[in-house]
């Protein structure tokens, strides 16, 4: 995707989202709030060219922003989506509800599955970089959550990182095609206390200096 001779960045845009997607344009011309309706932006992923974004239902772009589309509007609130690259026109939707929606053609139509996670809301999700069909689930309140058969089934994989007294709650996932020296690669979470990163053999949590994030995502 081009806009005026400078490529659109996934990293501005997704990276946009992750801090609450006050995402002011897409092109220097289109303000992409004024082109959606009110109400906060929950998540927002690409599907193929397309931009996918949650608010108040589903929402497709095909042109880098300057329109959208209603695609759905699954019931509860959306508060987390995931797709992968190798996997075009699946998506998957955590809710607000606890429940994990799949769809397989774009955001049209959707059926619930998650068999085995508690109903907490789901804050985040992430498919693993390396394996489409291994999901990985953020509960508030809960922990880390993983499904090795595209979603179907879940079982516990981490409890919540422990920082500054507490434990702290996953706000975003990314699976990161980095390699961990470990054979395998690493999970990045955002909490409300910066990023912190697990292997993927779910071993423990990691404190994530600036730099090596920025390098990573």
């Amino acid at each position: 995707m081009e806009t005026d001779g400078a490529r659109l960045s996934r990293r501005v845009v997704l990276g946009s989202a992750m801090g609450g997607l006050a995402l002011a344009v897409l092109r220097p011309e289109i303000a992409l709030a004024a082109r959606l309706p009110e109400g906060e932006v929950r998540a927002i992923v690409f599907d193929g060219d397309a931009l996918v974004l949650a608010s108040n239902g589903l929402w497709r772009s095909l042109d880098e922003g300057a329109a959208w589309t209603e695609i759905s509007r699954p019931g509860d609130e959306i508060m987390a989506l995931a797709v992968h690259p190798d996997r075009a026109g699946r998506i998957f939707a955590g809710l607000a509800s606890g429940r994990i929606l799949i769809s397989r053609d774009g955001g049209a139509d959707w059926i619930d599955i998650g068999s085995g996670l508690p109903r907490a809301p789901v804050r985040a999700l992430a498919a693993a970089a390396q394996a489409p069909d291994t999901l990985y689930a953020a509960v508030e309140g809960d922990g880390l959550w993983a499904s090795r058969d595209a979603g179907q089934s879940w079982e516990f994989a981490m409890d919540r990182p422990y920082s500054d007294g507490a434990e702290r709650d996953l706000l975003t996932l990314a699976s990161v095609n980095a390699e961990t020296g470990m054979g395998g690669i690493w999970i990045y979470a955002g909490t409300e206390l910066g990023v912190t990163r697990l292997p993927d053999c779910l071993c423990r949590w990691q404190d994530v200096q600036p730099s090596n994030a920025m390098d990573a995502l």
